[in-house]
């Protein structure tokens, strides 16, 4: 940019630092002439601060560390080796920053027996603790492995790893502690680093899944970006940005009972409906964290049974033996461990009497009495069930009746009826009846019947003087309309 004011060019006597300038020429007098004021280089704004990194692979030089020792392996420049050794690294002046991040290769030469511990600091305060063991590779979290090498004595090997860990730290000096102890002799346990690193900064975060939009760029992970823009005066912008993305935790997925007369606390919610439910809390690191929650309520049963006991019997009933008639409850735990209520209604029976029965029955006829059959004149035993399905003790006298025949000889008038079961006879005749007897068999009945003469008898004559006899007339008695008798007289009137 170029601006001429007084036969003064801006692009000669350019500013350093880019802001609002003003060209002013004094004259002699101690007056003075003043420009407008002009935008002068490109503005900037930061987002977080630009981080501070070292780095140092032992090539050149040890500066910052407490012991200087170097040695060649495997083609590589290494700071070591040490054995039962306090390595440190001082850093003084740093920028402004919140976290800080170490990175180093590490090299455990020869045979470690997993009891010689390594302990991690940053200004006196332990971050890692860590033994090593020669027969397998160690598994600890900021430590991954990346093979393994020759050994620094020509009877063992090295195992390589490569350190990486990022912890709060916020002073201007840093002070790294790497301490061992309890190894043996130098060439059987030794160890060294080699390109060591530490990053440290102060980073604007978002959390995953979230973007920061400045202006048309959308940032959604981790890094150091510059972004160009166009101020409101035409110049150049420049937006520095150190984002850090924050891991979102996971969903939480909760599965939970409850009975029907409570209510479970979810948040700051008492719920008592089944359904899903979710909720969103801030987690360690400021994001959300959604826990969903799939809520079952169980419901409370009320049964009610009744039963029925013979005299002398009992019935167990939540712990307690009962053997009397009543109603009984108790709150039994159902499967899903919630109250149920019970009703037990128990009818006990009366102790039961013998029964005696006496029973006459036809003969060729069974007497079935609950399924137990008997058809021959005796006395017997039968136990039987009463209406509780209890047991009743029956005593039978049971006697079996044969069929009667019966000979029938009788006579009636003339004009009357002779009765027998459901027959009316008036006829001189033989007649056979099947009837019942007093014990309800069947009754073999044969009657005689004899009707005695005819009651019509007398002289029939003309009313005149010489009382004529009337011969040969047909005389004919009836009852109603029905003929009982005829007879004719015969030559003197007689009948």
């Amino acid at each position: 940019m170029s601006y001429q004011f007084f036969q003064l060019d801006t692009s000669t006597y350019a500013t350093a630092v880019p802001g609002t300038y003003k060209a002013r020429v004094y004259y002699r007098n101690g007056c003075y002439a003043e420009s407008n004021a002009v935008r002068y280089g490109r503005d900037t704004v930061a987002y977080g601060i630009e981080p501070f990194t070292s780095v140092n692979n032992f090539s050149n030089h040890t500066q910052g560390w407490n012991l200087s020792q170097r040695h060649n392996f495997s083609g590589n420049q290494l700071l070591g080796p040490f054995n039962n050794h306090f390595l440190a690294f001082t850093q003084a002046n740093l920028l402004a920053h919140d976290s800080i991040e170490i990175e180093f290769d590490w090299y455990l030469h020869d045979t470690w027996d997993n009891n010689e511990p390594f302990n991690l600091s940053i200004n006196g305060q332990t971050f890692a603790s860590y033994t090593f063991y020669m027969h397998s590779v160690a598994s600890y979290p900021n430590l991954m492995y990346n093979g393994t090498l020759g050994g620094r004595c020509a009877s063992g090997t090295t195992r390589w790893y490569t350190f990486k860990a990022k912890v709060p730290h916020s002073s201007g000096n840093l002070f790294f502690a790497l301490n061992q102890w309890n190894a043996e002799d130098l060439c059987n346990e030794s160890w060294s680093i080699d390109n060591f690193k530490i990053t440290c900064g102060k980073q604007t975060s978002i959390c995953q899944g979230d973007t920061m939009q400045i202006g048309q760029y959308a940032l959604t992970s981790s890094g150091q970006y510059h972004l160009s823009f166009v101020n409101q005066l035409g110049c150049d912008s420049v937006i520095q940005a150190y984002v850090q993305v924050k891991p979102r935790p996971n969903a939480i997925n909760l599965n939970a009972q409850i009975c029907a007369n409570t209510a479970y606390l979810f948040g700051n919610q008492n719920l008592n409906q089944s359904g899903t439910y979710t909720r969103t809390i801030p987690s360690f690191n400021g994001c959300d964290s959604v826990i969903n929650l799939q809520l079952l309520v169980n419901p409370i049963f009320s049964l009610e049974t009744t039963l029925r006991l013979c005299h002398g019997e009992s019935y167990q009933f939540n712990g307690t033996s009962l053997n009397q008639s009543g109603t009984y409850t108790a709150a039994l735990v159902s499967q899903s461990g919630c109250d149920s209520l019970v009703t037990l209604n128990l009818l006990v029976g009366d102790s039961v009497m013998p029964t005696y029965l006496n029973q006459t029955i036809c003969q060729g006829d069974t007497l079935n009495i609950q399924g137990e059959q008997f058809w021959q004149t005796g006395t017997y035993t039968a136990v039987l069930n009463n209406q509780f399905g209890c047991d009743s003790l029956l005593y039978l006298n049971l006697q079996v009746a044969n069929p009667s025949f019966t000979v029938l000889y009788d006579t009636i008038a003339f004009g009357s009826n002779y009765i027998l079961g459901n027959g009316v006879l008036n006829t001189t005749g033989v007649y056979s009846f099947l009837l019942n007897n007093i014990s309800g068999c069947d009754s073999f009945v044969t009657l005689n019947l004899f009707v005695s003469n005819s009651p019509l008898k007398g002289v029939l004559r003309y009313q005149n003087t010489s009382l004529t006899p009337m011969a040969q007339v047909l005389l004919t008695l009836s009852s109603g309309n029905q003929p009982i008798d005829s007879v004719t007289t015969d030559g003197q009137g007689f009948f």
